[in-house]
């Protein structure tokens, strides 16, 4: 998952290196798109209660055998408890919805 993350990041830096330094406003504008578009979809997994229930019992059943996953798996949980992934469903729900407004609003 650390590697997805890595580059789907890259794909992101390469469109915000783009919309922000690229001298066609036109060109950097529809950079825009596809990086808040990914944004967005990582924000969704960043609060899906599957993937983050799947650590929570890794991490209990004792089913990651290295060190290196412990730690993956510890980052993990940590971030998706960062996102608000404790919180009630409609909290939540307003949680992501003013994560993605601040997004939108930094951008501009």
């Amino acid at each position: 998952m650390d590697e997805i993350s890595n580059t789907v990041c890259s794909v992101i830096d390469s469109a915000e290196l783009c919309r922000n330094t690229h001298p066609d406003r036109e060109f950097a504008k529809e950079a825009d798109k596809p990086s808040m578009r990914i944004y967005e979809h990582l924000q969704h997994l960043n609060t899906n209660t599957t993937l983050y229930n799947a650590i929570v019992k890794a991490e209990s059943e004792g089913a990651l055998l290295l060190e290196e996953s412990r730690k993956a798996a510890n980052n993990l949980r940590a971030d998706f408890e960062k996102g608000g992934i404790h919180l009630p469903k409609d909290k939540l729900e307003r949680v992501n919805q003013l994560n993605l407004a601040i997004a939108h609003l930094g951008r501009k």
